[in-house]
């Protein structure tokens, strides 16, 4: 089986949420595990993969979001992302053509 950990930015797992065994990209809704929606903000999230009840790995997974906005802040490049998440540009890993699919 396989459980995302959605994580607040101080590292605290806010929820615990069984997802499928598969290849194909996983959209997080906003929700917890009851279904209940987390506030607006910043998330972090890890994937647990057990095998026969027994815990394999936690490896943290990267996030996907829209750029809306780049700007100087105080001398440093901050990058606005949709829903208004401010983000280091240091933090950024990748961009892409958002007509580009997920792989």
């Amino acid at each position: 089986k396989a459980v995302l950990l959605v994580r607040a930015p101080g590292g605290a797992t806010l929820a615990e949420i069984p997802i499928p065994v598969s290849a194909e990209p996983y959209f997080w809704d906003g929700r917890d595990a009851e279904g209940k929606r987390l506030p607006p903000g910043r998330y972090g999230f890890a994937l647990e993969n057990y095998q026969n009840g027994e815990l394999l790995a936690t490896d943290p997974l990267e996030t996907y979001a829209r750029v809306t906005e780049a700007r100087n802040e105080n001398g440093e490049i901050m990058v606005v992302l949709d829903g208004e998440t401010l983000i280091p540009s240091a933090e950024v890993t990748a961009l892409r053509d958002p007509g580009t699919p997920l792989q």
